[in-house]
């Protein structure tokens, strides 16, 4: 009589149950290459967590300062348009781009000082990022604008 095998043949010989089956190639995670169907190495494993915690926080720290730079690029172009302005209007004007971008901005975080021939602009907020719904991390950002004010006819302060 003729024994059959069905499915693959294993090369550590027969396998009486799955323990045994563990025991035999290293457990479920393989430290070596050849690994078996349904098994993972280590490495394999290693790198999949590093991109995932890559990924997620790039989920988390990216867009609050990709908007600070769009925000400060948004404050540069009025402090050049400043002396066709109160600065009440500079203000508004800040605060709803700013809110435009997603940060939460209020009138008081923008403080704007004018001299005789150039502007400052200054901008601080926080945001909370929250990390697995566990933790908070505050990211403070302060944008610090300084422009020449041009000459014009019924400036405004």
């Amino acid at each position: 009589m003729t024994t059959s095998t069905v499915g693959p043949v294993d090369p550590f010989g027969p396998v009486e149950n799955c323990e045994q089956a563990k025991t035999r190639r290293g457990g479920f995670f393989q430290t070596g290459r050849g690994g078996q169907g349904g098994f993972i190495t280590s490495k394999a494993l290693a790198w999949i967590l590093i991109l995932f915690f890559a990924g997620y926080f790039g989920y988390k720290f990216v867009p609050p300062m990709v908007s600070y730079y769009m925000l400060k690029t948004e404050v540069e172009d009025e402090a050049r348009v400043a002396h066709m302005h109160p600065d009440s209007e500079v203000t508004r004007r800040i605060v709803k781009k700013a809110n435009g971008w997603g940060v939460p901005l209020r009138p008081r975080d923008v403080r704007i000082e004018r001299w005789s021939s150039q502007i400052v602009i200054k901008v601080h907020y926080t945001i909370k990022v929250s990390i697995f719904n566990r933790y908070e991390k505050d990211l403070n950002f302060s944008i610090d604008v300084t422009q020449p004010l041009k000459e014009a006819s019924g400036v405004m302060h």
